[in-house]
């Protein structure tokens, strides 16, 4: 019978070059009693580009031939906006993607993709699969940089050198440090790992079963206990119903009045506020409660990787404010080069009619 298509439709350069490259390498060692080897087809539309990370997609304007390429595809590779956006404008699956059995997304995160289409993605027989299996070791890296940098003062020693003052900066060690981490999976679990290689305290938090993980120094389902531990709070929480605004109104008020015990004289001593460091997804808290935490004194300080929109308008209080650091949603991203593993292991699943990794679980939208 004919190859199986792999069909690249995405805004991240090289993707289709990374998975032909692989293709060549793996068929061999890899799928050597399949029929079919995937041919790699990639779709360039001028609807669709990259700008500095942001996808810029419009579906009206995807020209006829792309439209019929993609009627055709069976397997599909492209970004989570991309096919929500195709969906929100067609709002029909059938018309769109009418041969389309498997879709496996180039992000981690689906939020795009809207609760209120579980029963039409349910009924239409596609399996949508997130990417994932890269992201925990740049992430655990960019979460303590982070917090060296912010222990450390980095920032404020390079105002000195310009300013050409030699002034000391007084730091805390973390080893005498407790991350809380929101989320145990396997990001979460990477950033355990190095904050423990650094003699972090490493807390976890996870909403039902406790994992075991050789990590995490404890793990709890009470939001209160783990937050009243904290000197920083990592989330690695994706969006979802159950985690959209977990942290809204007063649930970081368990993070004031904590005390630790003085390793000089054995006295408790009032600890300060921990700092909040989101790299999930940014509605697990909005704007107007993040400042009202720094208001109240629960928290010191915010550095943020994602927020609820993004870009993160101009208008935004958070730009300017004075304990908060803001980066574009980068502490983790897909590259052309991680890509073909997932892909081609999937596909290997795929034509052997196995389960596929990273299955989103449309009750979910996970």
């Amino acid at each position: 019978r004919p190859k199986r298509t792999i069909t690249v439709f995405s805004s991240i350069a090289d993707v289709a070059d990374s998975l032909r490259s692989s293709v060549v390498s793996t068929s061999k060692a890899t799928i050597p009693t399949l029929q079919d080897v995937p041919h790699i087809l990639e779709i360039e539309d001028d609807a669709l580009s990259d700008n500095g990370g942001i996808v810029q997609f419009d579906p009206q304007k995807l020209s006829l031939e792309t439209k019929t390429k993609l009627q055709e595809s069976e397997i599909l590779v492209t970004e989570p906006p991309v096919f929500s956006a195709i969906l929100h404008h067609d709002g029909n699956l059938q018309k769109t993607f009418p041969n389309l059995k498997w879709c496996q997304f180039t992000y981690a995160g689906v939020d795009s993709l809207k609760p209120s289409w579980k029963d039409l993605l349910v009924q239409s027989n596609i399996t949508l699969t997130r990417f994932a299996g890269t992201f925990g070791p740049p992430m655990a890296e960019w979460c303590i940089g982070r917090i060296i940098a912010h222990e450390r003062q980095f920032d404020v020693t390079h105002q000195h050198q310009r300013q050409k003052i030699w002034r000391v900066t007084n730091y805390r060690c973390l080893s005498d440090l407790t991350v809380v981490i929101l989320g145990c999976g396997e990001i979460g679990s990477c950033i355990a790992k190095a904050a423990k290689a650094m003699g972090m305290t490493t807390v976890g938090y996870v909403r039902r079963t406790l994992p075991t993980r050789s990590h995490f120094d404890s793990c709890t389902t009470n939001l209160s206990e783990a937050l009243s531990q904290a000197d920083y709070i990592v989330s690695v929480l994706p969006s979802t119903n159950e985690t959209r605004g977990l942290l809204n109104h007063d649930k970081l008020k368990a993070c004031i009045n904590r005390t630790t015990t003085s390793q000089e004289d054995g006295k408790e001593q009032e600890r300060q506020p921990p700092v909040f460091i989101n790299v999930g997804r940014g509605d697990i808290i909005n704007d107007g409660h993040l400042l009202q935490a720094f208001d109240k004194h629960y928290i010191s300080a915010a550095i943020l990787d994602v927020f609820a929109a993004e870009p993160l308008p101009s208008t935004s209080p958070l730009w300017n404010h004075p304990k908060v650091t803001i980066s574009p949603h980068v502490s983790g991203l897909t590259r052309a080069s991680d890509v073909p593993d997932l892909v081609m292991d999937n596909f290997k699943r795929y034509a052997e009619g196995k389960p596929l990794l990273y299955k989103i679980d449309y009750e979910k939208m996970y």
